[in-house]
Parts: C-alpha cells; structure tokens; sequence
C-alpha cells in the first residue's frame, strides 16, 4: 500500500494536464519551469525504504487519502483552468480556493508526509524537503504571474494563506 495514495494523486495531475486549457499568460523564466518540473516529478525520487512502523503505516494513509480529497476537490474546482508551470488560465476563487491560494499544492504536501510517515528515512525526508520547497517557488511564481490582475490583488487580500491556512 505504501505509494499507492501517491500514485492516485499523480494520476489527477496527468488527467488534468490533458485537459487543461490554453493560458493567457504563461512563464517564460527558466526558474519557473525548472521548479515545476522539481515540483511535478520530484516525488518519483521517494523510495519505500527506512522504517515503517505500523502506526506511521495507518497515520500516513490517513494523511495521504486526505491530501488526496484535497486535491481532488482543488482539481475539480480548477477545472481545465491547471497547468504545469505559473500562467494565466482564468482566476478560480471557490471551494478550496477560498480558504488558500494553492490548494493543490497544499494537497501535494499532505500526500508527500504521509508517505514519509509510511516509509520514514533521511532520504525521504530530504526527496520531500526538496519538493516542497520547489512548490512554494511554484506558488510564489504563480502569484508572481497573476499579480498584472487587479482581480487578482482582490483575491490576494481575501485570501491571505497560500499553502497553510494561519501559517503560510
């Protein structure tokens, strides 16, 4: 079972990519496309290795099916509104959209600790440290891209938090 909520979550991201409609805007810094691709297939790099402690087994399904409904209601909410790297596709401010900026990279943090509390190692905590802090550049590069929308300043003051509500 260790990985199979991660590959669920994955697959949303490739249905979502295949539909996904074109952008208004789209980044053109290398940056932003190199943390997109550390951000998207970083997590290939997770290995079911170190220890696996049956309440870290159960705690981190847990946390990952959760990670998962996020995301899937983020998607869903999206709609053909995701892409790869920061762009323009169309503001989206319900459902989770409403309570952080970038839930799908919200749901992707969850995905990623429970998978190290399935499979605890130093390796799979440096894979997670690495991916995260790709998708905090991802989300700073796309407020960064949707900041030219005076709609979008609007949304920035309704909705403070970008990954974690009350803390980032």
């Amino acid at each position: 079972m260790i990985g199979a909520v991660l590959l669920v979550e994955q697959t949303f991201v490739v249905v979502a990519y295949l539909v996904r409609r074109p952008a208004r805007a789209v980044t053109t810094r290398l940056d932003d496309w190199l943390l997109a691709f550390g951000g998207t297939f970083g997590g290939v790099l997770l290995r079911p290795i170190g220890a696996h402690p049956h309440w870290g087994v159960s705690i981190g399904l847990v946390v990952q099916i959760l990670g998962v409904l996020i995301g899937a209601v983020a998607f869903l909410t999206l709609g053909r509104s995701f892409g790869f790297a920061a762009a323009d596709r169309g503001l989206v401010t319900r459902g989770p959209y409403a309570v952080v900026r970038h839930p799908i990279y919200s749901s992707y943090l969850l995905v990623l600790a429970g998978y190290l509390l399935q499979s605890i190692s130093v390796w799979n905590a440096l894979v997670i440290a690495f991916v995260t802090s790709c998708n905090v550049g991802r989300a700073i590069a796309e407020d960064r891209v949707l900041a030219t929308s005076a709609q979008y300043e609007a949304y920035r003051c309704q909705v403070r938090w970008r990954l974690v509500p009350g803390i980032w």
